[in-house]
């Protein structure tokens, strides 16, 4: 039985369970004490549409393969799935994960994300992109959310997270807060953000399918212009994933 401890095992063993009895985890939702990720009375309040638009991710009560939201909209991206609405407990998730550092509920998100999409867990996908965050946002949250849950993703598929779009410096942007603009505000800014780093773009060099992860989705404009990106650079499949899906969002005009 000795085989499987070793002193620094069982010392990290014996501070784990002081901290645990010191300072106990407690739930993001209601902060009462119980084990991670959360309470069950409080994941059970998490609500998750069981359909979705198949082209546009937009959550649905039944599948479907396109929607009232996307259609007639051009998209450069092949598929999108969403948990659900960025809204209720699904949004106090996402906040717990970007306010709170409670990176167990995003691992918890994204095993129950991966299970709804069967397209993400099909055969051929080469790698993992993320919708890298704004300076701004690495100053207040001190982490990429994109990044992260790309490599919670890489980890349960076994893919490789390519770091390879970057937001452009120096641009003269519209100052208005993201949720703010308009689809056309949002769709002239996102076409002006992002660019592919030119030194890594040999990374790209045979990748056909690729997942693009964002943590919220709203008119798709970002993530439409990133796969947009990756066309160019030979990618033929691209599968959206996110957390959540503004309600309405894609009705912006």
């Amino acid at each position: 039985m000795y085989d499987y401890w070793t002193i620094g095992d069982f010392g990290n063993q014996i501070v784990t369970g002081m901290l645990d009895f010191l300072l106990p985890y407690r739930c993001p939702f209601c902060k009462g004490i119980c084990k991670k990720p959360a309470c069950a009375r409080c994941l059970i309040k998490i609500e998750y549409e069981k359909g979705f638009c198949l082209r546009c991710g937009y959550p649905h009560a039944v599948i479907v393969k396109r929607c009232v939201m996307c259609n007639g909209r051009k998209l450069n991206f092949t598929s999108c799935c969403s948990l659900g609405f960025y809204a209720g407990f699904l949004k106090d998730a996402i906040h717990a994960i970007k306010f709170e550092r409670r990176f167990e509920i995003g691992k918890f998100l994204v095993k129950k994300l991966l299970e709804k999409s069967d397209e993400a867990r099909s055969p051929g996908y080469q790698g993992v992109v993320y919708v890298p965050a704004s300076q701004d946002r690495l100053s207040r949250f001190g982490f990429d959310q994109s990044l992260m849950l790309a490599r919670m993703i890489s980890d349960e598929l076994s893919l490789p997270v390519l770091k390879i779009v970057k937001r452009k410096s120096g641009l003269k942007l519209n100052t208005k807060r993201q949720t703010l603009l308009t689809y056309k505000e949002r769709k002239k800014q996102a076409a002006k953000k992002f660019e592919v780093e030119e030194e890594k773009a040999r990374f790209l060099k045979g990748k056909e399918k690729l997942l693009l992860v964002d943590d919220v989705i709203t008119t798709g404009s970002t993530v439409s212009s990133i796969s947009g990106l990756l066309r160019r650079k030979g990618v033929k499949r691209i599968h959206v994933l996110t957390l959540a899906h503004t309600p309405q969002g894609f009705l912006l005009k």
